[in-house]
């Protein structure tokens, strides 16, 4: 079921959402996301934990192009999910 509704469109969060605040934890089918909008208007969902600590990325700063958890390593996420700079 769960491939089934991954195919379709689903509204998770209205676009005014984040004016006041970019980033916003969300649950969808049962995973634990971070949807957020950075400083380039670019729009990104990704895992809530960070790959390399497991810190709580709805607790981050979104930046230029991603979003970086606040840990010691300070790993920038983008919206592809690939690490960008430590």
């Amino acid at each position: 079921m769960g491939d089934l509704l991954r195919r379709y469109w689903m509204p998770i969060a209205a676009e005014d959402e984040f004016d006041r605040n970019p980033v916003k934890a969300v649950r969808l089918m049962g995973e634990d996301l971070v949807l957020y909008r950075d400083m380039s208007g670019t729009y990104g969902l990704v895992d809530r934990h960070c790959p390399h600590r497991r810190a709580d990325l709805s607790y981050g700063f979104v930046e230029e192009c991603g979003i970086r958890a606040i840990t010691m390593a300070g790993i920038s996420t983008k919206p592809d999910a690939a690490r960008a700079a430590v």
